[in-house]
């Protein structure tokens, strides 16, 4: 939570977003405020790492693919074709229930992939059926740095999912970033 002073964030404070100049009831508001968050980047590009930043602040959860996939599917995903196939039962069953969540209040911030047009139209139609602001978190990360990100995770096993260089190579073939014509709200990192 922020600390603040006389109705004023306090500079110091690193945990919260806030400017320096928000009032209390800026504050209020920014929290009040549902919102979809969703994130575009390649594998180990810092998805994961930027929702556990963003879902600090309050009233705000984090829906980790990874983390569905491997639990309810674990050991059968072993290839492409099978990732596709069980993240869209995932996402079938998931709609309704980010709705719900949005209708409680929260912000809701989704770590499955946007890395592709496909993908991103679904993202923006939660937002849409939800009626409710979104942004795409976008990280610019080229390929050599990502590989060395993913030896390092890979040695960790912080992700449930061990993935290999010729596994980077093939999905990210499939990864675009977003364009004007997709007509989405982005921030750049």
């Amino acid at each position: 939570m922020c600390s603040m002073k006389n109705g004023q964030k306090l500079a110091s404070d690193p945990e919260c977003n806030l400017q320096p100049t928000d009032t209390l009831e800026e504050m209020i508001q920014m929290i009040s405020d549902a919102r979809l968050h969703f994130l575009c980047g390649k594998i180990a590009s810092g998805k994961s790492t930027l929702s556990s930043k963003l879902a600090k602040r309050p009233q705000t959860i984090v829906l980790n693919e990874d983390e569905w996939l491997t639990k309810l599917y674990p050991g059968e995903i072993t290839e492409l074709a099978h990732y596709v196939e069980k993240s869209a039962l995932i996402k079938t069953l998931l709609e309704n229930h980010i709705k719900q969540l949005i209708s409680a209040g929260l912000s809701v911030i989704m770590d499955f992939p946007a890395n592709t047009p496909t993908q991103r139209k679904w993202l923006k139609s939660l937002a849409e059926v939800s009626a409710v602001p979104y942004i795409f978190h976008v990280l610019s990360v080229d390929n050599d740095e990502c590989k060395k990100r993913l030896v390092a995770r890979n040695l960790t096993g912080e992700n449930p999912f061990k993935t290999s260089e010729a596994a980077f190579d093939l999905i990210t073939k499939h990864f675009s970033y977003p364009d004007s014509q997709e007509q989405l709200v982005c921030k750049f990192y």
